[in-house]
């Protein structure tokens, strides 16, 4: 769980192994603050990069530094048009643009709304390891309660791909060909995403305790006209947590028999008829917050879509 005042977790979890280093890492967000993305060679370099009360340390020598080594050794996808610009705009971030491509979901009417991360390490003794992120956090600085999923593995010595991976190397196969025209991803870029979406394919994951990984499949949804859904009608109850709704698809669960709890912002449940949600077994909402005065200086104008404070998890 990503608390709305940790800021620091989600950077750690960039950081390589004891032990390892940082061959390549693939990004993926909605909306990307810059200064965030800043933040992220300097969790490679396993610099310092917070103060004491947890916000970004700014020190122009490290952030030179860590860019200079990994400009090179990570690529970073986000809607078009979802770059948040600094109010200063340090001239350290133009170092940061061969790293960030904006890309346009295959779908006209569809957006680019992943948050996963890729990330492969060389070990000191050889081994290939890959750490795998799935979040509903935005590589942003947001004031949200979200979640992630975090992965490790290594990579397997058969020629064979691992069936229940192919989704997983599938996505991050398709991620340069959503680049804008305009800038397409350079060759170098593609020949390394490509080569990590194959071996993602033969990569054995170690599963949270308690999940059988025979059992444990990955999921991308918009790719090639599909959809994808990894819920059948077997259902006997469900936790649902979300900050958006709509009343088909909470009915939809309903309908197989399930006993449904639902988690989501009291704006987006006030919005649901009254029937459906008395058909839930419980409905909960995290109580809002009022900013504070420095939380409150910093808030900028977003989209419908977007959520910059409470609830922002969501999961099954």
């Amino acid at each position: 769980m990503l608390k709305p005042d940790e800021r620091a977790h989600l950077l750690e979890l960039l950081r390589p192994p004891q032990g390892c280093q940082l061959d390549y890492a693939v990004g993926t967000t909605f909306s990307l603050d810059l200064l965030s993305a800043m933040m992220v060679p300097l969790s490679f370099a396993l610099f310092d990069w917070e103060q004491p009360d947890g916000r970004p340390e700014a020190d122009p020598l490290a952030l030179l530094e860590a860019l200079r080594r990994y400009q090179d050794r990570f690529t970073i996808f986000c809607q078009a048009g979802q770059i948040r610009l600094p109010p200063k705009y340090p001239p350290l971030v133009a170092f940061l643009e061969p790293c960030i491509h904006e890309v346009q979901a295959p779908d006209e009417k569809g957006i680019f709304h992943p948050k996963v991360w890729a990330l492969r390490f060389l070990a000191d003794d050889g081994v290939v390891r890959y750490r795998l992120l799935c979040l509903s956090r935005n590589l942003t600085f947001d004031r949200c309660w979200d979640t992630v999923v975090a992965l490790d593995g290594e990579l397997a010595d058969r020629s064979t791909a691992i069936a229940a991976n192919h989704p997983l190397g599938d996505f991050f196969a398709e991620l340069p060909k959503m680049a804008l025209k305009a800038r397409p991803v350079p060759a170098e870029r593609r020949a390394r995403i490509r080569e990590m979406a194959d071996q993602l394919r033969r990569v054995r994951w170690t599963w949270p305790e308690g999940f059988d990984d025979r059992e444990c499949r990955f999921w991308a949804g918009g790719l090639g006209g599909r959809e994808v859904s990894p819920f059948d009608h077997n259902i006997e109850k469900c936790l649902i947590v979300s900050p958006f709704l709509t009343d088909s698809v909470v009915k939809s669960f309903q309908e197989t028999g399930a006993k449904v709890h639902l988690v989501s912002r009291p704006e987006e449940l006030q919005e649901l008829p009254a029937s459906t949600l008395k058909a839930c077994k419980t409905v909960r909402f995290i109580q809002p917050q009022p900013p504070d005065a420095e939380a409150a200086d910093d808030l900028i104008e977003v989209g419908p879509d977007e959520v910059l404070e409470g609830l922002h998890a969501k999961l099954f």
